[in-house]
């Protein structure tokens, strides 16, 4: 129950950086009809439903339906990392950048060759990691970064929130770099 509650807060993030909403707060269509944060994501008959959604004036349906699209995009790196900071992160960027970008983010943090594809190594060495997500967090980042400078102000946003979905560990590793 707890990690779907977790699920659907990661995708209503991920969702409100790319979605129009009207001066209540309510998703938007684009005069086309389509609804541009779901564009080219997610299947399209998803998309369509949410748009129908939001046209008959459902609109807490269509924000759950839109949730639910981005939340089993983005499950393609559910169970990648185990910190749920670092999951969110995977999340936006395989949301942006695709299954394949985010590995691809993920090698270039961790300092490993690879294809995209993220092996046992891989994940050992990221299992690893964890241990200190404030590190592998901005390191995520940087390598977010790498990809392209639009996504430069998307990225810091994103670690604000990565770092206050693991404020334990995350305090932790401040606290022990202050206590030294």
């Amino acid at each position: 129950m707890a990690e779907d509650v977790l699920r659907r807060i990661m995708a209503t993030h991920i969702l409100n950086f790319d979605a129009r909403r009207d001066r209540a707060g309510r998703l938007c269509l684009a005069p086309d009809g389509r609804l541009p944060a779901l564009t080219g994501r997610v299947p399209a008959a998803a998309a369509a439903r949410v748009a129908a959604l939001i046209a008959e004036g459902a609109f807490l349906k269509a924000e759950a339906a839109a949730v639910e699209a981005v939340a089993r995009y983005t499950d393609k790196m559910a169970g990648v990392a185990r910190e749920a900071g670092v999951e969110f992160l995977l999340r936006d960027i395989c949301w942006q950048a695709g299954p394949k970008g985010a590995n691809e983010t993920v090698l270039r943090a961790l300092g490993l060759p690879g294809d995209g594809v993220l092996d046992e190594a891989a994940r050992a060495a990221l299992r690893g990691a964890e241990h200190a997500p404030g590190p592998l967090l901005k390191a995520l980042t940087a390598a977010r970064d790498a990809r392209g400078a639009a996504e430069a102000k998307r990225a810091a946003q994103c670690l604000r929130i990565a770092q206050g979905l693991s404020p334990r560990r995350y305090a932790g590793d401040v606290y022990a770099v202050a206590a030294e």
